[in-house]
């Protein structure tokens, strides 16, 4: 049986009986306006987005969408039937007992990785440490990159991973960025970062392979910088959830800044897909060059 509710649309509005817009909303609510920086933190987000969502009452849609509408709204394309050679490399994980879990080989050497560069910078009441971390094996790698930061009297003040702020799964020779926040903790308050990286042996493979291209630098319609692209899936099976992550380098090839971002849709295989993520204020103008990989999560995918 289907239920169909259909109820009058209406616009919220403010004092001046204007047209209420998420901006203005959170200006009035904050003093404060919508900017990158508010963007970028988890945090910040999540309210701003709670607030829209309340005020724009658009929770009822997902049991009470407007007549005629589909919520959510259908995202499949169509995709022509075709054939995709498979011809890429993949490491299985032989273990003598079948019930032992493969993820970690317990009687063999971990993989040798190597953090590559660290900086760590200012960011708003905080601070974040970002670099680079490389597989050195000929085996591929599950990798975190942890942070302990020392005060001026010596001791821990706080630690922190780079949870999915890095591509977790390096192929032998593969270099990813990673990059840990540290909100509550200034810059001016540590006197040492002591890093770590931890690396386990798992089975992977360089299958599905994820085309980055027509990377840019642009204003976004917010007015805010980002680095916007195109990604193809280039193999024969859907990407469900890609995580886009983004390093960005100055002049001598330091890294600056890294920002990452989830495609709000699956990658079908040779349909492309736009992706955007946010580059700092204050970091664009610094960006000499940038790097682009991709986390491809998958509900095959173990």
């Amino acid at each position: 049986m289907t239920l169909d509710i259909c109820r009058p649309g209406s616009q919220a509005l403010n004092s001046q009986g204007e047209e209420s817009t998420p901006a203005s909303i959170w200006q009035a609510l904050t003093g404060i306006p919508i900017t990158d920086e508010l963007l970028e933190w988890p945090a910040d987000l999540f309210a701003l987005t709670n607030v829209i969502l309340e005020r724009s009452e658009a929770f009822r849609f997902v049991l009470s969408p407007p007549c005629g509408v589909e919520w959510p709204p259908p995202r499949f394309p169509n995709v022509p039937a075709q054939v995709i050679p498979v011809n890429y490399l993949r490491w299985d994980l032989v273990t003598p007992e079948a019930d032992e879990d493969e993820w970690g080989g317990r009687n063999v050497d971990a993989p040798r990785v190597r953090i590559i560069s660290m900086n760590a910078v200012d960011y708003r009441a905080g601070s974040i440490v970002m670099g680079e971390v490389v597989n050195e094996d000929t085996i591929p790698a599950f990798i975190n990159v942890n942070a302990v930061l020392i005060g001026q009297n010596g001791k821990a003040i706080d630690e922190e991973s780079s949870f999915d702020k890095i591509a977790h799964v390096l192929l032998p020779k593969q270099v990813s960025p990673y990059r840990i926040d540290f909100p509550h903790v200034a810059l001016l308050d540590v006197k040492n970062v002591h890093m770590d990286v931890k690396a386990t042996l798992v089975p992977a493979s360089a299958d599905p392979v994820i085309g980055v291209m027509d990377q840019k630098k642009e204003t976004n319609a917010l007015g805010g910088d980002v680095l916007s692209g195109t990604l193809l899936n280039e193999s024969g099976q859907v990407v469900n959830v890609p995580h886009v992550i983004a390093t960005f380098y100055d002049n001598n090839g330091k890294v600056i800044w890294v920002s990452d971002g989830y495609v709000d849709r699956a990658l079908y295989p040779q349909t492309p897909e736009p992706f955007a993520v946010q580059i700092p204020r204050a970091v664009a103008d610094k960006v000499q060059n940038y790097h682009v990989v991709v986390n491809q999560y998958s509900i095959t995918k173990q």
